[in-house]
C-alpha cells in the first residue's frame, strides 16, 4: 500500500471521525444503541467480578444477590447461582474490547466502546482498499490508487458504516473485519496464488477468527470450500486448503459449544440454540414478506446513495464486471456469505445492522466500476472532474446520516436522548445491594440497565412480587412505576415488616 494511498484514506477516516462527533460520547439511547449497551453490561460484569469469575462467558447478571434469577435480554440459559449468559453468537466479539481495554488500563463506557468501534472502521477500511487494488490490478507498480481510494471513502460515508462503526458496537462488527480480512486473504490465495505457510496461516487464523465471532464463517466457509471444488483442477492441493478452512472454521464452533455447555449441559444449550435458530430464521412466526420488505427497506437506507453511484457508472460505461473473473470470485467470496446469512436467518436479517455483512461487496463494486468507466474513457490521471458523482454521493450518505441520526438532545422522533440515562441513574441512586429492583408493567431496556448497574424485573401483580422474593429467600424490594420519559413513582417492600 502506498504512502499516498495511506494518507488519503487517513484523512477521510479523520474527516468522518469529525462527521460523528456531535453522536459520540452522548447517553445511550436509539438507534440500536441498547446492543452497545447489552455488550457493555457484560463488559461491566466481567470488570466488578472478574472474567475468570465468569468463566469466560458473556455472563448477563450482576454480582448481588438480588441480581440473580432475572433474565434482562439474556438466552433462556441460567446457572444453578441464578446466573443468566448471552448465548445467542461465539464470545471473541466481546474478548476483543475487555481486553484490549484491559492492556490500556481503559474502563469500558460508551465513549470506549465507540473509540473501539471507530478503530476498526479505519482498519477495514485499508483492507477495503487492498481488496480493490488486488482484484483489479496484478502489478502493484502499475496500479492506479484511485479505485481502492473511491472503495474505501464508499465503506467510510455509507449511513450504515457511519453509524454502526461508531455509536453501536454489535458482534457484527469484529465479524465484519474478520470477513473483511478473510476475503482478502482467501483472494491472495485464489488470485495470486499466495499458498506459502504464512499466508496459509493468516488464512486458518482469519477464518477461525470470523468462526468465533459470528455465524458468517460457517457460510463463509461454506463458499470457500464451493470455489475450490469449482476450480480444483487450477489450484494444486485443494483439497488441503479446504481442510484449512474447514478444521478452522470447526474448531471455532466445537470450542464455543464446549465453553457454552459447561453452564448447563449440552442438552439444554441444544434446546436453547435451537429455540434461538427458530427464532432467528423466522420462517415460523413471521410472514415471510414482512421481513423481505423489511431487508429491502433496510438496504436502502443503508446503501441508496452507493448503489446509485453503482448504477450510474454501470450505465454510462456500459460496463459487465461479471467477465472479469477476478470481479466473478470476489462477488462469490464477498456476497453469497451474507445471501446465505440472510436468507437462513431470514428474521434475523430483518434489522438494519445485518445490511452491513454486504458493505464490503458493494463497497468494492463502487471502486471497481469506476475503474472500469476510467478504462473506457481512457482516463490514466485522476482529475477534478472524476471527483463530481463520488463527491455527491458522499454528500448523499452524510445528509442521509444526520437525518436518522440527528445531532443535539432530541431525535428525530422527539424522544430525548437522555431519558435512559436519567431512568437508570435514579434507579442505580435510590436502590440498594440488598434490594430486587422491580418495574410494574414495564421491561427496562438495556440502556435503563446499563446506567443502573443491576438486574431489573418486571411484574404485573404484587402477589408475582411476593412469590419471588420469597421463592429466592429475599425481603426486600424496590419498585419503580415507568414509562419511557421517566420515572413516575418509587416504592418500597419489606416482607420482614
Amino acid at each position: 500500500m502506498s504512502k499516498k494511498a495511506l494518507l488519503i484514506i487517513s484523512f477521510l477516516f479523520a474527516l468522518s471521525v469529525i462527521i460523528r462527533l456531535p453522536n459520540l460520547n452522548r447517553p445511550l439511547s436509539k438507534h440500536h444503541e441498547f446492543v452497545t449497551a447489552h455488550i457493555l453490561c457484560i463488559l461491566n460484569i466481567w470488570e466488578q467480578a472478574g472474567i475468570k469469575d465468569a468463566h469466560f462467558l458473556p455472563k448477563l447478571s450482576f454480582g448481588n444477590k438480588t441480581d440473580k434469577f432475572i433474565n434482562i435480554y439474556a438466552s433462556g440459559i441460567k446457572d444453578k447461582s441464578g446466573n443468566y449468559y448471552y448465548l445467542s453468537h461465539p464470545p471473541l466479539s466481546y474478548y476483543l474490547p475487555f481486553f484490549s481495554f484491559k492492556l490500556f488500563n481503559i474502563k469500558a463506557n460508551a465513549l470506549s466502546l465507540q473509540t473501539f468501534n471507530l478503530l476498526i472502521h479505519f482498519i477495514i477500511c485499508i483492507f477495503i482498499y487492498l481488496i480493490t487494488q488486488i482484484v483489479l490490478f496484478r502489478k502493484r507498480n502499475k496500479s492506479s490508487i484511485y479505485p481502492g481510494i473511491i472503495s474505501a471513502a464508499c465503506y467510510l460515508f455509507m449511513p450504515i458504516t457511519l453509524w454502526f462503526h461508531s455509536n453501536v458496537y454489535t458482534i457484527d462488527i469484529p465479524a465484519q473485519l474478520f470477513f473483511t480480512i478473510a476475503v482478502y486473504i482467501s483472494l491472495q490465495v485464489f488470485l495470486h496464488k499466495k499458498r506459502s505457510l504464512p499466508w496459509l496461516g493468516l488464512l486458518f487464523i482469519s477464518v477461525f477468527a470470523l468462526s468465533y465471532s459470528e455465524w458468517i464463517g460457517v457460510f463463509f466457509s461454506i463458499i470457500f470450500i464451493g470455489l475450490l471444488i469449482r476450480y480444483h483442477k487450477r489450484i494444486p492441493n485443494a483439497l488441503f486448503l479446504a481442510a484449512i478452512v474447514g478444521v478452522a472454521n470447526s474448531s471455532a464452533i466445537i470450542i464455543t459449544i464446549l465453553q457454552y455447555a459447561q453452564i448447563n449441559g449440552i442438552t439444554e444449550l441444544a434446546n436453547s440454540m435451537w429455540e434461538r435458530f427458530i427464532e432467528r430464521t423466522g420462517y415460523v412466526n413471521t410472514p415471510i414478506s414482512y421481513n423481505l420488505k423489511q431487508i429491502v427497506f433496510n438496504y436502502a437506507t443503508s446503501f441508496l446513495p452507493v448503489l446509485l453511484f453503482i448504477q450510474f457508472y454501470l450505465i454510462i460505461s456500459k460496463a459487465k464486471p461479471l467477465k472479469n473473473k477476478n470481479i466473478r470470485i470476489f462477488l462469490v467470496l464477498s456476497l453469497f456469505p451474507a445471501l446465505l446469512h440472510h436468507i437462513i436467518f431470514l428474521n434475523f436479517a430483518g434489522h438494519d445492522f445485518a445490511a452491513i455483512k454486504s458493505a464490503t461487496f458493494i463497497a468494492v463494486l463502487s471502486g471497481i466500476v469506476f475503474n472500469i468507466w476510467l478504462i473506457k474513457k481512457r482516463i490514466t490521471t485522476f482529475k477534478a472532474s472524476s471527483i463530481g458523482p463520488i463527491l455527491i454521493t458522499l454528500i448523499i450518505c452524510i445528509s442521509q446520516y444526520y437525518y436518522i441520526n440527528r445531532p443535539g438532545e432530541i431525535s428525530w422522533k422527539g424522544d430525548p436522548y437522555i431519558a435512559y440515562k436519567n431512568i437508570g441513574d435514579r434507579i442505580n441512586k435510590e436502590s440498594t445491594s440488598d434490594q430486587v429492583i422491580f418495574m410494574e408493567d414495564f421491561k427496562a431496556n438495556p440502556q435503563m440497565v446499563y446506567y443502573a448497574g443491576r438486574n431489573i424485573k418486571t411484574y404485573t401483580n404484587e402477589w408475582e412480587l411476593r412469590n419471588f422474593l420469597k421463592k429466592h429467600h429475599l425481603t426486600k424490594a424496590i419498585i419503580f412505576t415507568i414509562d419511557k420519559m421517566g420515572i413516575k413513582s418509587v416504592r418500597r417492600i419489606s416482607l420482614s415488616e
